[in-house]
């Protein structure tokens, strides 16, 4: 039986926040191979759409649990770049 290669594995990950003044919250996802290639994912979206984002909170899917377990690291979109 082949084994699966350990960095391969892709999970998936939340990322809840705020825009703007708005009340509401929303939520984005990605799929990545860990918590750093996420978060560069979620820079690099907020850095095209020039989103003005606050109480960004990151999260990722236990499958086998079937609940999401939020990460201490919380993101913003002052990681991305500015060009």
């Amino acid at each position: 039986m082949k084994m699966k290669n350990k960095d391969s594995e892709l999970f998936e990950y939340k990322f809840h926040y705020h825009l703007g003044d708005d009340l509401g919250s929303a939520d984005k996802y990605f799929l990545a191979h860990d918590r750093n290639e996420a978060s560069d994912m979620f820079s690099y979206a907020c850095k095209k759409k020039r989103l003005n984002l606050h109480d960004v909170h990151i999260s990722r899917w236990n499958r086998w649990e079937g609940s999401w377990e939020a990460l201490k690291i919380t993101p913003s979109c002052s990681l991305a770049p500015r060009n």
